[in-house]
């Protein structure tokens, strides 16, 4: 099998993704009346999972066990938090919705950063509601960019400036998914993103 080279994560998001997700969605649960982390739906068994993980790392045993759990976190952060940023909502709380997505966005880095796999993943038949068969940087990406342009958010666009520059150097750096991964990942961007921030790897 081809090497990969493991892209390092900033040390100041040194946490677990698990940890991470688990006091993302301990954020939301609490601080919103919505009632989709209690009906014992999709997401409340998700993050019922992340709690277990977060208890008892050592659940995780292989590569492809993180990769198939990061694949979840990934899922559950942009079913809760990215589809949910409305920053033109005039009774939003836009100060704590900023900070949900700027906490998913950290969240994301360290979890490509750990397995950049995941990037890849597809879904298997019914496996999330509302997740195809596609690979995830292919759904998870147009989630992210929506929230371009947003009078007010320029914090978050910076990071997804960030993250996006992150993505392309993980992708690079990792001879299994660079191949087939790196052209349309660049392409992508250049079509969604040009003008408004650099996408260029630094």
């Amino acid at each position: 099998m081809a090497s990969s080279a493991r892209v390092a994560v900033d040390p100041a998001n040194r946490a677990p993704p698990s940890t991470l997700a688990a006091q993302l969605v301990e954020d939301i649960s609490t601080s919103t009346s919505s009632s989709r982390f209690g009906d014992g739906g999709e997401l409340s068994k998700l993050s019922a999972v992340i709690e277990r993980v977060t208890n008892n790392p050592n659940l995780l045993q292989t590569t492809e066990q993180r990769i198939e759990h990061h694949h979840m976190l990934i899922y559950l952060i942009s079913e809760a938090v990215l589809d949910n940023f409305r920053p033109d909502n005039p009774l939003a709380d836009r100060e704590r919705l900023r900070g949900n997505v700027l906490s998913a966005i950290n969240c994301l880095r360290v979890t490509i950063g750990e397995t950049p796999g995941v990037l890849a993943c597809t879904a298997g038949n019914g496996e999330f509601l509302h997740r195809g068969g596609e690979p995830l940087w292919t759904w998870v990406l147009p989630k992210l960019l929506r929230l371009v342009g947003h009078p007010g958010c320029s914090e978050v666009q910076e990071r997804l400036g960030s993250l996006c520059r992150y993505i392309i150097r993980v992708v690079w750096a990792d001879l299994r998914l660079r191949p087939a991964m790196l052209a349309p990942l660049l392409l992508y961007l250049r079509s969604i993103v040009s003008g408004r921030f650099s996408i260029k790897p630094s």
